[in-house]
Parts: C-alpha cells; sequence; structure tokens
C-alpha cells in the first residue's frame, strides 16, 4: 500500500482527467488495504494476495495523507469513497492513543 498511497497523492494533485484510471487503480488499492479495525496491510502479491497481517506502520500514515488528500483534491468521483476510507483509517486512532500512552507509562518506570 506504501507505493500505491504516495502514487495517489501524485495523481489527485495534478488534477488530470486522462490519469483517472492510475487513480482509480491506486485508490482501490489503498480501500483494499484497509482492515475493518481501521488497521492496514502493506504488502500485496501479484496475484492480489496481502502478505502481512494488518498493522500501523508507516504505511498506515501514507494510506492516511493518500486518502485525505483524494477527498480534498481528488476528482469529484473519488472524494466520497476516499472520505469513507479514511473515516475507517481514523477509526484506529484510539489503538494508537492506547499504544503512545502504554510506552510513555512504560518509561516511567
Amino acid at each position: 500500500v506504501d507505493d500505491a498511497a504516495r502514487a495517489l497523492v501524485l495523481t489527485c494533485r495534478a488534477a488530470d482527467p486522462s490519469l483517472d484510471g492510475l487513480t482509480r487503480r491506486y485508490l482501490d488499492v489503498v480501500l483494499a488495504a484497509i482492515a475493518p479495525d481501521g488497521r492496514c496491510h502493506n504488502r500485496l502479491d501479484v496475484a492480489g494476495r496481502w502478505q502481512d497481517a494488518p498493522a500501523l506502520g508507516d504505511w498506515w500514515g501514507r494510506a492516511v495523507w493518500a486518502l485525505g488528500v483524494a477527498a480534498t483534491q481528488g476528482p469529484s468521483w473519488a472524494r466520497a469513497q476516499a472520505l469513507a476510507g479514511f473515516n475507517q483509517l481514523a477509526s484506529c486512532f484510539s489503538i494508537c492513543r492506547s499504544i503512545a500512552l502504554s510506552v510513555v507509562r512504560g518509561t516511567r518506570d
């Protein structure tokens, strides 16, 4: 999802209708990477199977970024889908907060 997210940002910011096919492909990959709990896959094989468990790595942050850009600057046909995906990713912000608090509390011991 990492590369697809970066590419989605580029195609959305280009605002070029000739790139709509690529934008659709990149958006589909980013959306498909999102797990129901808001975590995100990163590695997709050539057969279209995820090769990793969904997690909150740096690729998750790039997916948030890409869907935010697509929801605000992407083609009109992509905005609602991108916003829905962004909201699904945002559902795990409380998980991130819990992890951060656990780390901070652990450093106090």
